[in-house]
């Protein structure tokens, strides 16, 4: 049965949001296409609802046949960003150059401060490690310096303090070298870019770029 909505002005004007969520897509367009098998849409009087029916159903099929190459388009950018990091960090590697800590972005911070919480909560914190709060101070005194995790063609990098020995080892089983890296270093994404140099700076905001078109992917 068609519900008497679909003749009433108002909603055919209305405007035909369509849900980002797949699963209600599917089941919108469903919904809306078996309205159209229903003899009462073929009469006369009707024409209009019929055809703005048909309409949300075209731009619902439109919205999916997008999601592909848009998708496949966010995955070229991450991939990209990727390899240019692996590429920037080897050479700012290779110059073995020291870098003055230039703070901890305030949301990472706050948000790290959380995480930790909750791998203490979960044994999954080394308490031998420094403190959040340790750690800084010990990249305001040292500096800092860049190393590699475990995949490095993936983005895989730290910031460490610059006197401290690299954790990173390819005995370690995959995974646990990063796990290590991690109660000891930052990610140059959680760094501030206020007076850094222009190669930090760009793996800064590129490691930022790339978490954030992963999250919306």
């Amino acid at each position: 049965m068609v519900p008497e909505y679909v003749f009433n002005k108002e909603w055919q004007e209305a405007n035909f949001p369509i849900p980002q969520n797949d699963e209600i897509r599917k089941e919108l367009k469903q919904k809306l296409e078996s309205f159209l098998h229903y003899d009462v849409m073929h009469l006369p009087e009707n024409q209009n609802a019929m055809e703005i029916l048909m309409a949300r159903v075209a731009a619902i099929g439109a919205y999916d046949a997008k999601i592909p190459k848009a998708k496949e388009q966010v995955s070229n950018q991450i991939e990209s960003r990727r390899e240019r990091i692996a590429a920037l960090s080897a050479e700012l590697i290779e110059s073995n150059e020291v870098f003055l800590f230039p703070g901890i972005d305030p949301e990472a911070y706050r948000k790290l401060k959380v995480d930790i919480e909750g791998d203490k909560e979960m044994s999954l914190y080394d308490i031998s490690s420094p403190t959040l709060d340790e750690l800084i101070e010990r990249f305001q005194k040292e500096g800092m310096k860049i190393t590699l995790g475990d995949t490095p063609k993936a983005g895989n990098v730290f910031m460490v303090p610059a006197g401290q020995s690299n954790y990173y080892q390819p005995s370690r089983p995959p995974g646990v070298s990063n796990m290590v890296m991690q109660n000891y270093s930052l990610s140059p994404k959680h760094l501030q870019t206020s007076e850094v140099k222009e190669k930090l700076e760009e793996l800064i905001l590129l490691k930022k770029q790339v978490k954030s078109f992963a999250i919306r992917s």
